[in-house]
């Protein structure tokens, strides 16, 4: 849809993710929640062991997706 892939979009634009999982979803917002929680967020903070900010991020990311790709990123460096 925006010839990137969905981890880069994950990374980089998240709102345009957002868009992608709306659209592959018809608009239903409980499954492209789900998808975020359980196919992305899962993955990384439990490599992290932040999987208590799963719910907050997957939250974020329907609603503030600028505010999700902050929180990511410091979370992420917070790692490095």
């Amino acid at each position: 849809m925006f010839g990137r892939g969905c981890i880069d979009l994950f990374l980089d634009e998240p709102e345009k993710l957002r868009e992608v999982l709306l659209a592959k979803y018809n608009g239903d917002v409980d499954s492209a929640y789900f998808a975020i929680k359980y196919l992305f967020l899962r993955a990384v903070l439990t490599a992290l062991n932040m999987l208590e900010l799963e719910e907050e991020l997957a939250q974020n990311f329907l609603k503030n997706t600028l505010l999700f790709k902050e929180k990511l990123h410091r979370t992420l460096a917070m790692h490095n």
